[in-house]
């Protein structure tokens, strides 16, 4: 049988501060984005693809994985909770994201 690794879901605490992996992969990700993306549009001047639209498409997608993280998480794994308590939905402090929802 295999068994999941039990790893702690912070990686960095800092008095009430609390860094998670998701959080940090995410953050990471976004950069590598506007990062490997500038480079690319400075690269290639004949793309139809500006820093303008970069930066419209790195702003869309951001806000799409954090909102379809959140909505995948109260979609696939609690929903009747969520739909007796709605307000919860928006309580992103609390945690709750799926990569399946970001992706």
């Amino acid at each position: 049988m295999l068994t999941h690794p039990q790893f702690d879901p912070i990686a960095i605490s800092i008095g009430p501060l609390a860094l998670h992996w998701y959080g940090l992969m995410y953050f990471i990700g976004f950069l590598s984005f506007i990062y490997f993306g500038k480079k690319q549009v400075k690269d290639q001047t004949w793309s139809l693809i500006d820093e303008k639209i970069l930066d419209d498409m790195f702003f869309y997608g951001a806000l799409g994985v954090i909102l379809g993280g959140r909505l995948g998480y109260v979609l696939f794994y609690q929903p009747t909770y969520y739909l007796n308590n709605p307000a919860e939905i928006f309580a992103f402090w609390q945690g709750g994201m799926s990569f399946h929802g970001g992706f």
